[in-house]
């Protein structure tokens, strides 16, 4: 008798990683060592790995040029003995990458990570005051910016900014004799730091460790197993059948590479030897011939861009490559769902759930359970424990709403330089992920709704309290909110409500306003609209702006 979607799922599983199994799960009992069998002991041994398997392979697209695995490393090691001679970087130093999703990205950072060096993803999309703060917050001792960055970026920081023409001109002079011994860093030293922003109105740096990223890795590797044994099984097919049937992975990178995503495609691509198409900027146009042309099979995106693929002529046609769809940022809207299994019945799409601070997606199911299980974002991965508290830290019973918390290898380490922040998000040694959501009988968890204060637009977070302590910077105003209003294609729109005083002298130009929102933070954290009719603000009994009654306000005053 054919198993239920997820009762295979869950076999298969047990399968790849019980005892003596490919990916056994090691020190099971112990939360924060556990480790699948086969992971790599840093992420110079990944990079090492994928050099010696792929080296021919394609590793980059991008404008009309394919770069191999051994080009990207090739140009990686001048640039790391470059950094060595001309500004000592050593293991353990900061160096901050702040730039598009391009070809130059991948060499930078894989230099750095040859040196033992920890990786500074800085917001290239944020303002250079954003970029600077950031960079000086961690003690950056060399930023690598485009020239976009760069140009802004020369007299806000204390450290050097290194632009397009520097960072060839190194690659070009370097000398490779000059490339020191690779170091060989533990489990538990310092990767990586990603910002995201939080409810103080500053961006904090999540330290993600040598063990979140090999972990994560290996994580991806397990996920494609489960795929084709899981569809071996359904078929009645051999595995290595089933392996010589699936193309090379190939995949269009939507996210900047300071998201999670985006690492998450790149140790995707080092693990398995797959293609990344990259974007200069989102054009539906352009991605669709993309698509086509590398014959993509896996997209990770915010609903907007399935939304605006769907609306291309031919769509079901020039889409049929797509094998693996999923909806990053956000909730996976149904009406959404059901519009990508219609128009592209081969693109599965999947339910997720994860974060930052979990080193991306750290609960998941494939396409077939998702089907039948429509709005769960899974089960937590196998080395995560996931479990649903109160207010208290009290564990709740399925069906009982409350807060997200987890513990395992792929959690971070804590913010850097800030205890507070750091303390805040543990209890007991669990992360506090400030998304509310339950489970059901069946193990499956769904998002209810978020904790923290933010915006979800186009899959960007925008936390409030970072846009509202520059709108407070506005001469004459006695409050300031900014929340969330749904919409179709973004997800939400974020609008700004501005009350001024009573004596003020006049109304601000909305345009202003955007403009001196722009000039401290990224374009995408600019308010959609500016309010000067919601005061005075809504609060709840401890004083705090009531958001949601404050959005129900801009509606009624919307229709009238």
């Amino acid at each position: 008798m054919d198993l239920e979607p997820l009762d295979l799922f869950r076999k298969v599983t047990a399968e790849l990683t019980d005892p003596g199994a490919p990916f056994e799960i090691q020190n099971r009992d112990v939360p924060e060592k556990r480790l699948f069998a086969g992971t790599p002991p840093n992420f110079n041994t990944l990079m090492t790995r994928a050099r010696s398997q792929f080296g021919s392979r394609d590793f980059l697209h991008y404008q009309g040029r394919r770069m191999s695995f051994e080009d990207i490393f090739v140009q990686s090691d001048s640039f790391a003995a470059a950094l060595t001679t001309r500004y000592g970087i050593v293991a353990g130093d900061r160096v901050g990458i702040a730039m598009r999703n391009r070809p130059e990205w991948f060499v930078a950072y894989l230099a750095i990570a040859r040196l033992g060096a920890i990786g500074v993803m800085l917001n290239s999309r944020g303002a250079s005051e954003e970029i600077a703060w950031a960079a000086d917050h961690v003690g950056s001792k060399l930023v690598i910016a485009d020239d976009e960055r760069a140009a802004g970026l020369a007299d806000e920081m204390n450290c050097p900014a290194l632009d397009e023409a520097g960072f060839a001109a190194l690659i070009e002079n370097a000398d490779i004799a000059d490339l020191p011994d690779m170091p060989d860093p533990d489990l538990n030293d310092p990767a990586i730091i990603l910002f995201t922003s939080g409810t103080t109105g500053r961006p904090k740096g999540a330290i993600m460790m040598q063990r979140n990223l090999c972990t994560m890795a290996r994580e991806m590797e397990l996920r494609g197993e489960l795929g084709l044994a899981t569809n071996a099984q359904r078929y009645g097919m051999k595995v290595e059948d089933m392996r010589a049937m699936v193309p090379p992975m190939s995949m269009l990178l939507i996210f900047p590479m300071f998201h999670i995503s985006g690492i998450t495609i790149m140790c995707s691509a080092l693990i398995s030897g797959g293609l990344i198409t990259l974007m200069r900027r989102w054009d539906p146009e352009e991605a669709v011939e993309l698509i086509e042309v590398n014959q993509v099979g896996a997209i990770s995106a915010p609903s907007m861009v399935y939304i605006d693929l769907l609306a291309l002529p031919n769509a079901q046609k020039r889409l049929v490559s797509l094998r693996s769809t999923s909806i990053g940022g956000q909730a996976t809207p149904e009406a959404l769902a059901v519009r990508i299994r219609e128009t592209i019945p081969g693109a599965g799409l999947v339910g997720s759930w994860g974060q930052t601070e979990t080193t991306g997606a750290a609960t998941g199911v494939p396409a077939e359970v998702f089907a039948v299980h429509p709005g769960t974002v899974g089960q937590p991965s196998s080395i995560l424990d996931l479990r649903v508290v109160d207010a208290d830290g009290k564990v709740l019973a399925p069906h009982e709403v409350g807060e997200f918390e987890a513990r395992g290898p792929i959690v971070m380490k804590g913010y850097w330089n800030d205890e507070q922040a750091t303390a805040d998000a543990f209890r007991n040694g669990w992360l506090r992920t400030g998304d509310l959501g339950w489970y059901d009988e069946k193990g499956l968890f769904y998002i209810a709704d978020r904790a923290k204060d933010m915006v979800i637009s186009a899959g960007e977070n925008i936390y409030c309290a970072e846009v509202e302590r520059v709108l407070s910077m506005i001469e004459d105003q006695s409050e300031v909110a900014l929340f969330g209003v749904a919409d179709d294609r973004l997800g939400e729109r974020a609008i700004a409500a501005v009350v001024m005083h009573d004596g003020a002298g006049r109304i601000p130009d909305p345009n202003g306003v955007c403009d001196h929102v722009r000039s401290h933070l990224a374009d995408y954290k600019v308010p959609s609209e500016i309010r000067f009719d919601l005061g005075p603000l809504p609060r709840n009994a401890v004083g705090k702006v009531d958001k949601l009654a404050l959005a129900h306000r801009y509606h009624e005053r919307s229709e009238t």
